[in-house]
């Protein structure tokens, strides 16, 4: 990696398990893929370690359970989060015997669980700089009474403030947190991975007829993704078309969520992103991102950002968002309409409209797949990701 010599050692201390799966998980493995493996340190704070043939090799992993992760990923007491949180912070020098061998120059963590406070704190006592991404609104999870989360807000705004860089993944989290907290971020999108092998064109099928419309979802469902997929599957059903699931969901899981239907077949998940593009490219006439419209899910979807739509707009696909008009996806897709499709309704009809469209306009099927890629460069490709990635670390106080 060019200018490797320069990037500090590099301590990634979280609750979130750095491996090439999904989720958070899946951008941590991504954004620290070329790293010097001499260089860097991860400590899992997690209750399950990460899978071995899963991780970054030749980079050294330590498994370091914390006693209250028990209680968090349980969800056995969220009225204590408050507690937990200012406990987590006073742990600090705990955390700091799992890296004072290492010897780090700069800390990294994610705000997800508790233990990123004390990485936090321990940052502001050893005067290293911490470097935090944050993918989900942290203090407003669902589970949490509107009497904790407002506890938790002095708490993270005080952390927030502290770091070195802010690492924030949509613009709107940014502008959000920045007038709350008075204190600028960086706006950092999910990444693809850097062997993502992106489509320069649309498939030539898509300029065909689409008799009997085939919708893709890829990825782990979420609670709050249940209803709107409920609503595209009996929309499908209506056309005759097929709904197809990739991802890690079991089919008694999807049984459970009330997707079991005949036309709902479940892929399971591709073992590389390439395959995922491959099969989506042979199979799908469009591909679905679903987003909880339920208010309990407000705090993460007005602010976090679909990370599926990385590779999605890596296919040359068109894509459809279906959310609500205050989730940060959906006003992403107002800045981009050449880029996605958008359904801010729950309603059949609307589906049906969105639906009718991809049949029926052949130009409009080609224009948004083409869009799809044009914002895919613009947004998520692996080289702008780790450029930005990079200069926060190496000017480690140029938003402090």
């Amino acid at each position: 990696m060019s200018g490797s010599h320069a990037l500090p050692r590099l301590a990634c201390v979280a609750d979130v398990n750095v491996q090439n799966f999904c989720h958070g998980s899946l951008q941590l493995f991504r954004l620290l893929s070329d790293y010097p493996v001499e260089k860097l340190l991860i400590i899992e704070t997690t209750w399950n370690c990460s899978a071995p043939e899963r991780r970054l090799p030749g980079v050294t992993y330590r498994h370091f359970r914390p006693w209250w992760t028990r209680i968090f990923h349980q969800r056995r007491a969220p009225s204590l989060a408050p507690f937990l949180a200012k406990l987590a912070a006073r742990r600090w020098k705990t955390f700091a015997r799992q890296i004072h061998s290492f010897a780090p120059e700069a800390l990294l963590t994610v705000a997800h669980g508790f233990s990123w406070l004390a990485v936090s704190e321990m940052a502001q006592h050893l005067k290293l700089p911490l470097h935090l991404v944050v993918h989900d609104d942290w203090l407003r999870h669902p589970s949490y009474s509107r009497e904790v989360s407002d506890r938790l807000t002095s708490i993270f705004g005080d952390h927030y403030r502290r770091a070195a860089s802010r690492l924030c993944v949509s613009d709107t989290m940014e502008e959000a947190y920045r007038d709350t907290y008075g204190v600028p971020g960086t706006v950092f999108y999910p990444t693809r991975a850097a062997d993502l092998v992106v489509a320069q064109e649309p498939p030539a099928r898509l300029s065909g007829e689409i008799k009997n419309p085939t919708v893709a979802f890829a990825g782990t469902l979420h609670p709050g993704q249940i209803a709107p997929l409920r609503a595209m599957a009996d929309t499908l059903q209506d056309l005759k078309g097929r709904l197809l699931i990739f991802g890690p969901t079991t089919q008694a899981e999807l049984h459970e969520a009330g997707l079991a239907a005949p036309h709902i077949e479940r892929l399971g998940h591709q073992p590389t992103p390439n395959a995922l593009l491959a099969a989506l490219r042979e199979e799908a006439d469009l591909l679905y991102t679903p987003l909880p419209f339920d208010e309990t899910w407000r705090g993460n979807a007005s602010l976090g950002f679909p990370s599926k739509l990385t590779d999605y707009s890596a296919a040359g696909l068109p894509i459809l968002i279906h959310g609500p008009s205050w989730s940060a996806a959906a006003k992403w897709a107002h800045r981009e309409p050449h880029a996605v499709l958008l359904v801010e309704s729950l309603s059949p009809e609307s589906l049906k409209a969105a639906l009718a469209s991809i049949q029926n306009d052949v130009a409009l099927r080609l224009q948004l797949a083409q869009g799809a890629l044009n914002a895919g460069r613009k947004y998520f490709s692996a080289a702008a990701a780790l450029s930005t990635f990079r200069q926060a670390l190496l000017s480690p106080f140029m938003s402090a």
